[in-house]
């Protein structure tokens, strides 16, 4: 009986890594089309599962959030954005730095960098959202 939940469990897990790295993928293909809101609810979705994901697709995410940020109007959904990029990249380097790395440059993104960038402008994009909500 051990056997077999073991066995399930692992199953389980493969086959949830790999929906994580294809959804990752279409995600991608979202952002470039300009689905935001489509790409914004797939990111979400993995996200919330962040803690199963592998460094590798937590670079994808990070990535994937950084884009959206680039690309979102709205200053709330843009601090949401730059938040889990950092938390994201944060994870993935803790994981497995060279793996996120290596995803980093494969998709020519300077990801340190942007984290550090986003970490030390966190009250610009905490001072936008203040001034959003202004009536």
């Amino acid at each position: 009986m051990k056997r077999l939940f073991l066995i399930l469990s692992l199953l389980i897990a493969t086959a949830s890594a790999g929906f994580a790295a294809d959804r990752c993928a279409t995600i991608f293909d979202a952002v470039i089309a300009g689905d935001l809101a489509n790409a914004e609810d797939m990111a979400n979705e993995i996200y919330s599962q962040k803690a199963s994901c592998s460094a590798a697709e937590l670079a994808d995410l990070a990535v994937i959030y950084h884009r959206l940020t680039e690309k979102s109007a709205d200053p709330i959904s843009r601090y949401d954005f730059v938040l889990k990029a950092i938390d994201c990249h944060k994870t993935a380097t803790a994981k497995d730095a060279a793996t996120a790395n290596s995803r980093y440059q494969a998709q020519k993104v300077d990801m340190a960098t942007i984290a550090k960038n986003y970490s030390a402008n966190l009250g610009k994009f905490q001072d936008a959202v203040s001034n959003s909500m202004s009536f």
